[in-house]
């Protein structure tokens, strides 16, 4: 958690200097904006790892609760500064997913749901838990237009194969970053 919470806290900073710049150009978004500001694309695997309920360890908890109220933050504000933000969790439930949060995510994927619940949670109906049992099925929603779709399944190994190709892997990146920071 304490890795996490740095790099969110370098994202949420990084966000309010963009909104900044973007503020001192005139303009409101990043498509508008004349100068070089790359998109970033932040993902959070697990995001079920910053829920606070349950946490008896009171700097723990603390932790967990800043990491959601930045997540919060960057989904409310990030997408117009060009960054995008990605939650994946593997059960969710109200606790896991509040609602600031899922209410501030455009577009929303789900697997197969083990019951209407939680495919509710995620995607506010029973679909995803009518899922055929098809590996790799899901349903891609955006506002509330669903489409059933079929998505590619690769292994880690080749996931990450592509990545580095892509350029999308750079090694030490937040290292870097996490210095720059400390420095000034």
């Amino acid at each position: 958690i304490p890795t996490a919470l740095s790099l969110l806290r370098y994202i949420e900073k990084e966000m309010h200097r963009r909104r900044k710049v973007l503020y001192e150009a005139g303009v409101v978004k990043i498509q508008d904006y004349k100068g070089n500001m790359p998109y970033f694309v932040l993902i959070i695997d697990e995001f079920g790892l910053f829920n606070p309920k349950g946490v008896t360890d009171k700097q723990e908890k603390e932790m967990r609760q800043e990491c959601h109220a930045i997540v919060a933050n960057i989904a409310q504000l990030a997408r117009k500064v060009g960054i995008h933000l990605v939650v994946a969790c593997q059960r969710p439930d109200r606790d896991v997913l509040p609602g600031l949060i899922k209410g501030n995510i455009d577009g929303k994927l789900s697997f197969r749901t083990i019951n209407r619940t939680n495919s509710e949670i995620i995607l506010d109906d029973g679909a995803a838990a009518d899922l055929p049992n098809i590996q790799g099925r899901v349903i891609w929603q955006v506002g509330n237009i669903q489409t059933e779709c079929q998505v590619m399944l690769c292994s880690p190994e080749q996931s990450k194969k592509i990545l580095k190709e892509k350029g999308a892997i750079r090694g030490d990146w937040f290292k870097r970053k996490r210095n720059r920071l400390a420095a000034g």
